[in-house]
């Protein structure tokens, strides 16, 4: 049986995400309950502010941060670590050759990084990504 991930992006078409087996990532914050979230993987600045400020809460998630995410909270804002360390599942900071930098590294072409490369799934489901 191959090992599956469904990763739930913002876009419109995410709601054609129905509950299935395997592993589910979200992008941030999703645009509806998802069940049995693994993680949200989170790769900007922006996000990383709008929780520290409380505008955003994703106290129900494990976190999955990228590069952006790890400097924020480990040299700019060590409060934001402080507060937040144990929502924090992983820093995945891998940057693929391909990609320039990380702005080119949306969250959505990260989550499936992650999925393929640290998670080995064998099938990558994507929803929201229009």
């Amino acid at each position: 049986m191959a090992k599956v991930a469904h990763i739930i992006g913002n876009g419109d078409m995410a709601s054609m995400y129905k509950p299935s087996p395997g592993i589910k990532l979200t992008c941030n914050l999703p645009p509806f309950e998802v069940k049995d979230v693994f993680a949200t993987c989170i790769v900007d600045f922006k996000m990383c502010r709008a929780i520290n400020e409380g505008s955003v809460n994703l106290d129900a998630f494990q976190w999955v941060c990228g590069w952006r995410p790890q400097k924020y909270c480990t040299e700019v804002n060590t409060g934001f670590y402080m507060k937040h360390a144990h929502r924090i599942r992983t820093f995945y900071t891998v940057l693929p050759k391909y990609a320039q930098n990380y702005t080119n590294f949306n969250c959505g072409h990260f989550a499936t990084h992650y999925a393929a490369n640290q998670l080995a799934v064998d099938e990558v489901h994507m929803y929201g990504f229009d």
